[in-house]
């Protein structure tokens, strides 16, 4: 019994993965922002350019350099800035949801909801 639960979950799984392998590009494009939570910091994110270059808002010691978008999986590169040392690093998201105005990430049992800003912003 044990083994026909975990096939179908196995394969429900797969399905699921299946159907989210197949986001556009253009899906991510834009200026994300979430609560960074500190009130002297303001809203933290990403900005996500065409031809995967990509910056940092907010983020001091996070510099954002580019992205590439693999079916729903968003890997980020860039260089960590802290304890007077620059360390490239490299961090890959689950895309857990893509909409007009909502990016929803998630990785490592941690889920990120970024809202994103209309292009006229000073973020760009």
């Amino acid at each position: 019994m044990m083994s026909v639960t975990r096939g179908i979950l196995t394969a429900l799984g797969a399905a699921v993965l299946t159907a989210c392998s197949s986001l556009p590009d253009d899906t991510v494009v834009g200026t994300w922002l979430t609560d960074s939570g500190l009130e002297s910091v303001g809203p933290q994110g990403i900005i996500l350019n065409r031809m995967g270059r990509a910056g940092s808002v907010n983020m001091a010691t996070l510099e954002y350099q580019s992205y590439s978008l693999n079916g729903n999986i968003l890997t980020l590169r860039g260089i960590s800035h802290g304890n007077g040392q620059d360390i490239p690093f490299e961090e890959s998201w689950t895309v857990v949801e893509a909409g007009t105005d909502t990016l929803t990430l998630r990785k490592d049992g941690f889920t990120e909801t970024f809202h994103r800003v209309p292009a006229s912003a000073d973020y760009e």
